[in-house]
Protein backbone atom coordinates (compact mmCIF):
# COMPACT_ATOMS: atom_id res chain seq x y z
CA UNK A 1 0.00 0.00 0.00
CA UNK A 2 1.49 3.14 -1.13
CA UNK A 3 1.27 6.90 -1.51
CA UNK A 4 -1.74 7.35 -3.76
CA UNK A 5 -2.71 9.88 -6.43
CA UNK A 6 -6.34 10.02 -7.49
CA UNK A 7 -8.75 12.70 -8.60
CA UNK A 8 -11.96 10.97 -7.55
CA UNK A 9 -11.24 10.44 -3.85
CA UNK A 10 -10.07 12.30 -0.76
CA UNK A 11 -8.27 9.27 0.66
CA UNK A 12 -4.88 10.68 -0.34
CA UNK A 13 -5.55 13.92 1.50
CA UNK A 14 -6.47 11.92 4.61
CA UNK A 15 -3.29 9.87 4.42
CA UNK A 16 -1.14 12.90 3.66
CA UNK A 17 -2.47 14.79 6.65
CA UNK A 18 -1.24 11.93 8.83
CA UNK A 19 1.95 11.05 7.01
CA UNK A 20 2.88 14.56 5.82
CA UNK A 21 4.79 12.83 3.06
CA UNK A 22 3.23 14.07 -0.16
CA UNK A 23 4.54 17.58 0.34
CA UNK A 24 8.11 16.30 0.32
CA UNK A 25 8.21 16.17 -3.47
CA UNK A 26 5.59 18.85 -4.45
CA UNK A 27 1.71 6.05 1.40
CA UNK A 28 1.71 -16.43 1.70
CA UNK A 29 -1.01 -17.75 3.81
CA UNK A 30 -4.00 -15.61 4.47
CA UNK A 31 -5.41 -15.47 7.94
CA UNK A 32 -8.07 -18.07 8.37
CA UNK A 33 -11.57 -17.11 9.35
CA UNK A 34 -10.81 -18.64 12.72
CA UNK A 35 -7.79 -16.40 13.25
CA UNK A 36 -9.87 -13.24 13.31
CA UNK A 37 -13.51 -14.26 13.57
CA UNK A 38 -15.56 -14.04 16.71
CA UNK A 39 -17.77 -16.81 18.00
CA UNK A 40 -20.94 -15.27 16.61
CA UNK A 41 -21.45 -15.04 12.86
CA UNK A 42 -23.40 -11.82 13.17
CA UNK A 43 -20.50 -10.13 14.95
CA UNK A 44 -18.28 -10.98 11.99
CA UNK A 45 -20.62 -9.42 9.44
CA UNK A 46 -20.80 -12.49 7.21
CA UNK A 47 -22.00 -12.15 3.64
CA UNK A 48 -24.72 -14.18 1.96
CA UNK A 49 -22.39 -17.07 1.14
CA UNK A 50 -21.43 -17.27 4.87
CA UNK A 51 -17.75 -17.47 3.92
CA UNK A 52 -16.83 -13.82 3.48
CA UNK A 53 -16.49 -12.13 6.87
CA UNK A 54 -15.30 -8.83 8.30
CA UNK A 55 -13.56 -8.61 11.66
CA UNK A 56 -12.55 -5.55 13.67
CA UNK A 57 -8.92 -5.47 14.80
CA UNK A 58 -8.17 -5.03 18.49
CA UNK A 59 -7.99 -1.46 19.77
CA UNK A 60 -6.22 -0.09 22.87
CA UNK A 61 -8.41 1.23 25.69
CA UNK A 62 -9.64 4.73 25.00
CA UNK A 63 -9.48 4.40 21.22
CA UNK A 64 -12.29 6.22 19.45
CA UNK A 65 -11.47 5.06 15.92
CA UNK A 66 -8.79 3.24 13.95
CA UNK A 67 -7.76 2.38 10.41
CA UNK A 68 -5.56 -0.23 8.74
CA UNK A 69 -3.60 1.20 5.82
CA UNK A 70 -1.35 -1.69 4.75
CA UNK A 71 -0.32 -5.22 5.63
CA UNK A 72 2.38 -7.84 5.19
CA UNK A 73 2.25 -10.28 2.28
CA UNK A 74 1.26 -13.18 4.52
CA UNK A 75 -1.55 -11.20 6.20
CA UNK A 76 -0.19 -11.66 9.72
CA UNK A 77 0.75 -8.01 10.28
CA UNK A 78 -1.07 -4.74 9.61
CA UNK A 79 -0.13 -1.11 10.07
CA UNK A 80 -2.28 1.97 10.43
CA UNK A 81 -3.46 4.38 13.08
CA UNK A 82 -5.56 4.56 16.19
CA UNK A 83 -7.27 7.79 17.23
CA UNK A 84 -8.03 9.10 20.70
CA UNK A 85 -9.79 12.45 21.14
CA UNK A 86 -8.55 13.74 17.81
CA UNK A 87 -4.91 12.65 18.11
CA UNK A 88 -3.48 9.92 15.88
CA UNK A 89 -0.97 7.27 16.91
CA UNK A 90 0.84 4.82 14.69
CA UNK A 91 -0.47 1.28 15.12
CA UNK A 92 0.78 -2.22 14.41
CA UNK A 93 -1.38 -5.33 14.64
CA UNK A 94 -0.10 -8.91 14.80
CA UNK A 95 -2.67 -11.62 14.11
CA UNK A 96 -5.39 -9.07 14.84
CA UNK A 97 -4.03 -7.95 18.20
CA UNK A 98 -2.21 -4.70 18.96
CA UNK A 99 1.57 -4.98 18.91
CA UNK A 100 3.87 -2.50 20.70
CA UNK A 101 6.87 -3.15 18.42
CA UNK A 102 7.06 0.25 16.73
CA UNK A 103 10.04 2.61 16.62
CA UNK A 104 10.37 5.15 19.41
CA UNK A 105 10.24 8.08 17.01
CA UNK A 106 8.18 11.22 17.52
CA UNK A 107 5.10 11.33 15.27
CA UNK A 108 6.09 8.10 13.51
CA UNK A 109 3.92 7.37 10.46
CA UNK A 110 4.23 3.79 9.15
CA UNK A 111 4.12 3.31 5.40
CA UNK A 112 4.95 -0.39 5.01
CA UNK A 113 5.50 -3.70 6.82
CA UNK A 114 6.75 -7.07 5.63
CA UNK A 115 6.51 -10.69 6.75
CA UNK A 116 9.70 -10.40 8.84
CA UNK A 117 8.16 -7.72 11.06
CA UNK A 118 10.21 -4.93 9.43
CA UNK A 119 8.36 -1.62 9.52
CA UNK A 120 9.25 1.48 7.50
CA UNK A 121 7.90 4.99 7.85
CA UNK A 122 8.69 8.62 8.52
CA UNK A 123 8.78 10.76 11.63
CA UNK A 124 10.56 13.22 13.83
CA UNK A 125 9.25 16.54 12.56
CA UNK A 126 5.90 18.17 11.88
CA UNK A 127 6.88 19.59 8.49
CA UNK A 128 7.11 17.06 5.67
CA UNK A 129 10.28 18.64 4.31
CA UNK A 130 12.04 18.01 7.65
CA UNK A 131 10.88 14.46 8.33
CA UNK A 132 13.26 11.51 8.36
CA UNK A 133 12.69 8.02 6.94
CA UNK A 134 13.25 5.03 9.21
CA UNK A 135 13.43 1.25 9.10
CA UNK A 136 12.64 -0.65 12.31
CA UNK A 137 13.56 -4.28 12.85
CA UNK A 138 13.98 -6.43 15.97
CA UNK A 139 14.17 -3.44 18.29
CA UNK A 140 16.70 -1.57 16.16
CA UNK A 141 15.97 1.76 14.45
CA UNK A 142 17.87 2.51 11.26
CA UNK A 143 17.75 5.87 9.50
CA UNK A 144 17.23 5.46 5.78
CA UNK A 145 19.78 7.84 4.31
CA UNK A 146 18.71 10.52 1.84
CA UNK A 147 20.74 11.79 -1.11
CA UNK A 148 23.35 14.30 -0.01
CA UNK A 149 21.76 17.60 0.93
CA UNK A 150 18.22 16.27 0.45
CA UNK A 151 15.42 14.63 2.42
CA UNK A 152 13.58 11.45 1.47
CA UNK A 153 10.26 9.73 2.16
CA UNK A 154 10.03 5.95 2.22
CA UNK A 155 6.79 4.59 0.77
CA UNK A 156 6.88 0.78 0.73
CA UNK A 157 8.87 -2.36 1.62
CA UNK A 158 8.89 -5.86 0.12
CA UNK A 159 9.45 -9.32 1.56
CA UNK A 160 13.22 -9.08 1.08
CA UNK A 161 13.36 -5.89 3.15
CA UNK A 162 14.10 -3.58 0.21
CA UNK A 163 12.32 -0.21 0.39
CA UNK A 164 11.41 2.48 -2.11
CA UNK A 165 10.44 6.12 -1.92
CA UNK A 166 11.31 9.51 -3.33
CA UNK A 167 13.66 12.36 -2.56
CA UNK A 168 13.12 16.09 -2.29
CA UNK A 169 15.28 16.47 -5.41
CA UNK A 170 12.64 14.65 -7.47
CA UNK A 171 14.42 11.28 -7.55
CA UNK A 172 12.94 7.81 -7.21
CA UNK A 173 14.89 5.92 -4.54
CA UNK A 174 15.67 2.33 -3.58
CA UNK A 175 17.15 1.28 -0.23
CA UNK A 176 18.69 -2.20 0.06
CA UNK A 177 18.30 -3.93 3.42
CA UNK A 178 21.94 -5.08 3.35
CA UNK A 179 23.32 -1.59 2.63
CA UNK A 180 23.37 1.44 4.90
CA UNK A 181 24.79 3.77 2.25
CA UNK A 182 22.82 6.42 0.39
CA UNK A 183 19.87 5.00 -1.54
CA UNK A 184 20.16 4.09 -5.19
CA UNK A 185 18.59 6.62 -7.55
CA UNK A 186 16.33 4.82 -10.00
CA UNK A 187 16.72 5.95 -13.59
CA UNK A 188 14.28 8.45 -15.09
CA UNK A 189 15.04 9.35 -18.72
CA UNK A 190 13.16 12.66 -18.83
CA UNK A 191 13.32 14.22 -15.36
CA UNK A 192 11.76 13.67 -11.96
CA UNK A 193 10.25 10.40 -10.74
CA UNK A 194 8.49 8.94 -7.71
CA UNK A 195 8.69 5.32 -6.53
CA UNK A 196 5.67 4.32 -4.46
CA UNK A 197 5.47 0.51 -4.46
CA UNK A 198 7.84 -2.46 -4.60
CA UNK A 199 6.81 -6.06 -5.25
CA UNK A 200 8.32 -9.18 -3.78
CA UNK A 201 9.96 -9.91 -7.16
CA UNK A 202 11.87 -6.62 -6.97
CA UNK A 203 9.80 -4.65 -9.45
CA UNK A 204 9.09 -1.06 -8.43
CA UNK A 205 6.26 1.13 -9.66
CA UNK A 206 5.40 4.81 -9.56
CA UNK A 207 5.45 7.74 -11.94
CA UNK A 208 7.97 9.77 -13.93
CA UNK A 209 8.21 12.80 -16.16
CA UNK A 210 7.51 11.95 -19.78
CA UNK A 211 9.40 13.22 -22.81
CA UNK A 212 6.62 15.66 -23.73
CA UNK A 213 6.10 17.05 -20.22
CA UNK A 214 3.39 14.64 -19.18
CA UNK A 215 3.49 12.37 -16.11
CA UNK A 216 3.71 8.72 -17.10
CA UNK A 217 3.18 5.50 -15.13
CA UNK A 218 6.59 3.97 -14.49
CA UNK A 219 7.97 0.51 -13.81
CA UNK A 220 11.51 -0.32 -12.73
CA UNK A 221 12.59 -3.94 -13.10
CA UNK A 222 14.67 -5.70 -10.46
CA UNK A 223 17.84 -4.88 -12.45
CA UNK A 224 16.94 -1.17 -12.39
CA UNK A 225 15.80 -0.99 -16.02
CA UNK A 226 13.12 1.68 -16.57
CA UNK A 227 9.91 1.08 -18.52
CA UNK A 228 7.13 3.53 -19.30
CA UNK A 229 3.80 1.75 -18.93
CA UNK A 230 1.02 2.33 -21.45
CA UNK A 231 -1.78 4.76 -20.65
CA UNK A 232 -5.34 5.16 -21.80
CA UNK A 233 -5.98 7.06 -25.03
CA UNK A 234 -5.03 10.76 -24.76
CA UNK A 235 -3.72 10.30 -21.21
CA UNK A 236 -1.17 12.90 -20.07
CA UNK A 237 -1.04 11.75 -16.47
CA UNK A 238 -0.57 8.34 -14.90
CA UNK A 239 0.81 6.56 -11.86
CA UNK A 240 1.28 2.87 -11.10
CA UNK A 241 0.45 3.00 -7.40
CA UNK A 242 0.79 -0.68 -6.49
CA UNK A 243 2.65 -3.57 -8.11
CA UNK A 244 2.53 -7.31 -7.43
CA UNK A 245 3.73 -10.13 -9.65
CA UNK A 246 2.77 -9.42 -13.25
CA UNK A 247 0.13 -6.83 -12.35
CA UNK A 248 -0.05 -3.21 -11.30
CA UNK A 249 -2.91 -0.87 -10.47
CA UNK A 250 -3.14 2.91 -10.57
CA UNK A 251 -4.62 5.74 -12.60
CA UNK A 252 -4.45 7.10 -16.14
CA UNK A 253 -6.13 10.10 -17.72
CA UNK A 254 -5.81 13.66 -19.02
CA UNK A 255 -4.98 15.09 -15.57
CA UNK A 256 -4.69 14.03 -11.89
CA UNK A 257 -8.27 15.23 -11.31
CA UNK A 258 -9.70 13.42 -14.33
CA UNK A 259 -8.02 10.03 -14.20
CA UNK A 260 -9.62 6.61 -14.36
CA UNK A 261 -8.61 3.60 -12.26
CA UNK A 262 -6.68 1.14 -14.39
CA UNK A 263 -4.88 -2.20 -14.16
CA UNK A 264 -1.76 -3.18 -16.05
CA UNK A 265 -0.87 -6.69 -17.18
CA UNK A 266 2.90 -6.36 -17.13
CA UNK A 267 3.53 -9.62 -18.97
CA UNK A 268 1.41 -8.42 -21.89
CA UNK A 269 2.21 -4.67 -21.51
CA UNK A 270 -1.49 -3.79 -21.61
CA UNK A 271 -3.68 -1.38 -19.64
CA UNK A 272 -7.36 -1.96 -18.82
CA UNK A 273 -9.82 0.50 -17.32
CA UNK A 274 -11.45 -0.71 -14.10
CA UNK A 275 -15.18 -0.24 -13.35
CA UNK A 276 -16.20 3.42 -13.36
CA UNK A 277 -18.06 2.94 -10.08
CA UNK A 278 -14.75 2.92 -8.18
CA UNK A 279 -13.64 5.96 -6.20
CA UNK A 280 -10.18 4.52 -5.66
CA UNK A 281 -8.30 1.33 -6.49
CA UNK A 282 -5.68 0.94 -3.76
CA UNK A 283 -3.85 -2.37 -4.05
CA UNK A 284 -3.46 -5.47 -6.19
CA UNK A 285 -2.22 -9.01 -5.58
CA UNK A 286 -0.21 -11.35 -7.78
CA UNK A 287 -3.42 -12.84 -9.22
CA UNK A 288 -4.61 -9.43 -10.40
CA UNK A 289 -7.36 -9.02 -7.78
CA UNK A 290 -7.81 -5.36 -6.80
CA UNK A 291 -8.73 -3.93 -3.39
CA UNK A 292 -10.82 -0.81 -3.92
CA UNK A 293 -13.47 1.56 -2.59
CA UNK A 294 -16.58 2.42 -4.57
CA UNK A 295 -18.01 5.86 -5.29
CA UNK A 296 -20.73 5.26 -2.71
CA UNK A 297 -18.24 4.36 0.02
CA UNK A 298 -18.13 0.57 0.05
CA UNK A 299 -15.02 -1.60 0.29
CA UNK A 300 -14.82 -3.92 -2.69
CA UNK A 301 -12.64 -6.25 -4.71
CA UNK A 302 -12.41 -6.40 -8.48
CA UNK A 303 -11.54 -9.75 -10.03
CA UNK A 304 -11.36 -10.07 -13.83
CA UNK A 305 -13.54 -6.98 -14.18
CA UNK A 306 -16.21 -8.18 -11.76
CA UNK A 307 -16.79 -5.95 -8.72
CA UNK A 308 -17.87 -7.48 -5.39
CA UNK A 309 -18.71 -5.33 -2.39
CA UNK A 310 -17.42 -6.56 0.95
CA UNK A 311 -19.55 -6.85 4.13
CA UNK A 312 -19.46 -4.00 6.63
CA UNK A 313 -19.49 -3.79 10.40
CA UNK A 314 -22.77 -1.87 10.19
CA UNK A 315 -24.67 0.14 7.60
CA UNK A 316 -22.07 2.87 7.15
CA UNK A 317 -19.16 3.26 4.81
CA UNK A 318 -16.03 1.13 4.43
CA UNK A 319 -12.66 1.27 2.66
CA UNK A 320 -10.38 -1.45 1.29
CA UNK A 321 -6.70 -0.49 1.44
CA UNK A 322 -4.61 -3.65 0.88
CA UNK A 323 -4.91 -7.24 -0.32
CA UNK A 324 -2.70 -10.30 0.15
CA UNK A 325 -1.98 -12.95 -2.46
CA UNK A 326 -4.43 -15.24 -0.64
CA UNK A 327 -7.20 -12.63 -1.01
CA UNK A 328 -7.35 -11.29 2.55
CA UNK A 329 -8.27 -7.59 2.47
CA UNK A 330 -7.54 -4.93 5.10
CA UNK A 331 -9.02 -1.48 5.57
CA UNK A 332 -11.63 0.15 7.77
CA UNK A 333 -15.39 0.15 8.28
CA UNK A 334 -17.84 2.29 10.22
CA UNK A 335 -19.80 0.96 13.17
CA UNK A 336 -23.45 1.79 13.91
CA UNK A 337 -22.40 5.07 15.53
CA UNK A 338 -20.39 6.12 12.48
CA UNK A 339 -16.95 5.52 14.05
CA UNK A 340 -14.26 4.01 11.85
CA UNK A 341 -12.46 0.79 12.87
CA UNK A 342 -9.55 -1.13 11.35
CA UNK A 343 -10.83 -4.41 9.88
CA UNK A 344 -9.81 -7.40 7.82
CA UNK A 345 -11.97 -9.36 5.41
CA UNK A 346 -11.37 -13.09 5.09
CA UNK A 347 -12.80 -15.83 2.90
CA UNK A 348 -14.04 -13.42 0.26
Amino acid sequence: MQVREHGKSSNTARATSLLAVGALCGSAIGLSVGAFSGSAAAASGQSENSKCSVKKLEEPDGTTSSEATDGSSDGDLHIGYTHDDGSAQAALWSLGETDDELPDVEDFSPTGVNDDHIVVGTGGEERASDRTSYLYYDGEIRTLEAPAGETAAVADINAAGDSVGHGSDGSALLWRLDSEDEPRRLSSPHGDARAVSIGDNGRTSGSADGKDGETVPALWHSDGEFDELPGLDDAEHGVAASVSGDFAVGTSGPSPDASADVMWNLAENTVTELPDSLAEANDINESGVVAATTDDGHAAVVDDGDLTELPRLAGGESKAESITDSGQVAGSSQDAAGNWHAVVWSGC
